[in-house]
């Protein structure tokens, strides 16, 4: 089975490689990660859960962090594709798409929709325009929301139904304060939008970091897949933010356990065949 972490991230605060700031990583609960998380570290946790490869996923909105990941999959033969940042407002949005789409790593946008004070952000007209520029460009687009955008996602993929776009982290239940009833209704009315995948990423971090069970994220991971099915389900170990919960392998062996009664044709989509479908890898 081939095997693609779809969801990874790297900075580098301390080594000063990152000229630009991760802000929320000097809040005091994100200590343990704030410091360099670089592909020297992720490569020998790929290679002892026999992952052949990983996307690397913006963590910031700046155009040099997208710059500096692509030299990195220059570099780095594991690193299988990279899914950056563009202002998607910016009147100079073609030259950026036009940049970026100059490397052969470079396979999706993502925009931390989450720190937006308008819930309904993506509905802006000049967003659209900027999202069907994606469209165009066949490039696919990260969603990072919260269950709150939840109810606004469906008209995103009726007016965008050419653009294909993948939720990260099952758009973050509020597992934790186990206040999940309503994220479980409003995600299972994405199963008829064709154009909506999902990460199963992210979830040890929304839980209780020192008690998650596996109990807990079943339920989030069951109507996930009851919702767009194996083949449209996308394994993300989510790394370095996940270690704040657990290890890689803690994170990678959930996924196992997760999807052990599925077939084995099933397991491969979801580990690998899908992130290669949809980044095009």
């Amino acid at each position: 089975m081939k095997k693609i972490d779809s969801h990874q991230h790297f900075w580098d605060p301390a080594g000063k490689r990152s000229p630009w700031s991760y802000g929320w990583l000097d809040e005091p609960q994100h200590a343990p990660i704030n410091r360099s998380f670089l592909p020297s570290d992720l490569a020998p946790l790929l290679d002892a859960n026999e992952i052949e490869g990983s996307v690397f996923v913006q963590a910031q909105h700046h155009l040099e962090e997208t710059r500096w990941a692509l030299q990195m999959a220059e570099e780095n033969n594991f690193l299988r594709g990279v899914v950056g940042y563009v202002d998607l407002q910016a009147p100079e949005l073609e030259d950026q798409l036009d940049e970026f789409t100059g490397s052969q790593w470079f396979k999706g946008i993502r925009h931390i929709v989450q720190d937006e004070p308008d819930d309904e952000f993506l509905l802006q007209p000049s967003v659209l325009n900027g999202l069907k520029a994606l469209s165009r460009r066949s490039l696919p687009f990260d969603l990072l929301l919260q269950p709150r955008h939840l109810e606004m996602l469906p008209r995103l993929a009726a007016e965008l139904p050419d653009l294909q776009m993948v939720i990260n982290h099952c758009a973050k239940p509020d597992l934790s304060n186990h206040d999940t009833d309503s994220w479980h209704l409003k995600f299972a009315k994405l199963s008829e939008f064709e154009n909506l995948n999902c990460k199963i990423s992210g979830l040890v971090t929304e839980a209780d970091w020192t008690g998650w069970t596996i109990d807990e994220l079943r339920p989030i991971f069951d109507t996930a897949l009851q919702t767009f099915g194996p083949n449209r389900l996308l394994y993300g170990s989510d790394w370095p933010v996940c270690t704040l919960a657990a290890t890689y392998d803690e994170v990678f062996q959930s996924a196992i356990t997760l999807t052990a009664g599925l077939s084995s044709s099933e397991q491969a989509d979801i580990f690998g065949h899908n992130a290669i479908r949809f980044y095009g890898l």
